[in-house]
């Protein structure tokens, strides 16, 4: 039979041959080369096992159901309670927990003139409770008493002082009287906790310095005060302030205190004067 050019020809171009395939897809737009690199295709990756490879991948005993399996017994575990410190390593670790000597203490809030239920969208109140606290805490009562023209530092400071000071403390300036002071000290549990103060304290030659103490009760209207070394002593409204009381308030306080003793005594020393002139019948 003779075959028919373009009809009988395997090609689709109707060629009889391959090369004149070849030329026709060689003459193909060609497309830009490409930088990854061709994976391996999975048939490329599996092959096929023999079944003697197979079979060694099998776990676990023999699928015999005569066989018996030996199960090698494991050694018990140590419990937790079979482990027992020494007595020295016992100590050594309470040596190492943190030991806080200082005896629970009250801070008071200070005192705000705000709503408890605020409006939306105003200050709430524990956020100036929280602000007036913080205030407070950055102020140094002893700077502020050296602006008033007050310091306890030298030991001739009550020099020409011959009347008390405290006897002319106005407790106007108070925010909350000794006695409520103390209750403020009362937590939830109805157990008195000392209050959180700094008081004036002096020193053998008269000198004072203010410093930290926690405040453990009223007694003779004096308030009962330990200092950080320990010791104790009694001081008077003047010389006392409690955590969350105004410093700047306190300070105007004193300064009352020491111009009405002035005046007073500048009072008396006129008054004595008059009562003493000699007078001419």
């Amino acid at each position: 039979t003779t075959a028919v050019p373009g009809r009988d020809s395997p090609y689709p171009d109707g060629g009889s041959t391959g090369p004149n395939r070849l030329s026709n897809v060689s003459s193909a737009p060609q497309l830009p080369k490409s930088n990854f690199k061709q994976r391996g295709v999975f048939s490329e990756v599996v092959k096929a096992h023999r079944p003697l490879e197979v079979e060694s991948c099998r776990l676990g005993p023999s699928p015999g159901a005569d066989s018996v399996t030996e199960v090698p017994q494991m050694r018990k575990s140590a419990s937790a309670s079979a482990f027992k410190l020494s007595r020295h390593m016992r100590q050594r670790a309470s040596d190492a927990l943190p030991v806080d000597h200082k005896l629970a203490a009250t801070e008071v809030a200070p005192k705000v003139v705000e709503v408890h239920a605020h409006r939306s969208g105003a200050r709430p109140r524990k956020v100036t409770v929280e602000r007036r606290k913080k205030w407070y805490e950055s102020l140094d009562i002893e700077a502020l008493l050296m602006q008033r023209g007050i310091s306890f530092q030298h030991s001739n400071w009550a020099r020409t002082h011959w009347m008390g000071l405290d006897d002319f403390d106005n407790r106007e300036f108070d925010t909350r009287s000794p006695d409520e002071w103390m209750l403020a000290g009362i937590n939830e549990a109805g157990v008195f906790l000392p209050l959180r103060a700094q008081a004036l304290r002096f020193q053998a030659d008269n000198s004072g310095k203010w410093e930290s103490c926690l405040c453990l009760g009223l007694a003779d209207e004096k308030f009962q005060v330990q200092w950080e070394d320990g010791a104790a002593s009694a001081v008077t409204r003047l010389q006392i302030i409690f955590f969350g009381e105004d410093p700047e308030v306190f300070a105007d306080r004193l300064l009352f205190a020491f111009q009405a003793l002035r005046r007073a005594q500048s009072r008396a020393q006129i008054n004595f004067f008059v009562d003493n002139m000699p007078i001419d019948d």
